[in-house]
């Protein structure tokens, strides 16, 4: 299997939202509702941030584009310290290339962006049940930092925040 992992360029923003598409197909039931133009609002975001240097991407080829990673330089907002950090915002696979070290290859091309500008921390989200995702960042050295927790709070009433704070949601039955 001869494969390359190249920096991706303005150009490459088509691919890289097409390999996007395919990793929110596989992650459908894990994600939280999307802009219905989801994809074109990323790649925008991508493409300024390739022009400005702040967003980096790597493509993994064999024969053709079969995975990528994109990461950014992020700063925390106040009251917290504004040490910079690189943030991993996606990684994809292709499945049938996964296990291979491509993943690793795409992580370290990223990784050596982020050394070259300084970086001492890389932060990552993963959802807790993408089990895959957490064994592969598990596996190169990244560790839980905290949790992330949250709601569906479109289901809560008027009636059920002044009672209690918020810890009932809406029944529909009236149970």
């Amino acid at each position: 299997m001869k494969f390359r992992i190249r920096k991706a360029g303005f150009d490459d923003m088509d691919v890289i939202g097409d390999l996007w598409d395919l990793m929110l197909h596989e992650m459908k039931d894990m994600i939280p509702t999307l802009l219905p133009n989801a994809r074109e609002v990323i790649c925008n975001f991508w493409s300024v941030g390739l022009l400005t240097g702040n967003v980096s991407a790597y493509i993994a080829e064999i024969g053709e584009p079969v995975g990528f990673i994109a990461g950014q330089i992020m700063t925390p907002d106040p009251p917290f310290a504004p040490f910079p950090y690189g943030y991993i915002a996606a990684l994809y696979l292709q499945p049938k290339y996964r296990g291979k070290g491509l993943g690793k290859m795409l992580y370290n091309s990223l990784l050596q962006m982020f050394y070259q500008k300084g970086i001492k921390q890389i932060e990552v989200h993963v959802y807790p049940d993408n089990t895959e995702s957490n064994r592969f960042w598990s596996s190169i050295g990244l560790k839980p930092l905290g949790y992330r927790l949250g709601m569906d709070a479109s289901a809560l009433t008027k009636d059920a925040l002044n009672r209690d704070g918020g810890s009932k949601l809406y029944d529909p039955k009236g149970n």
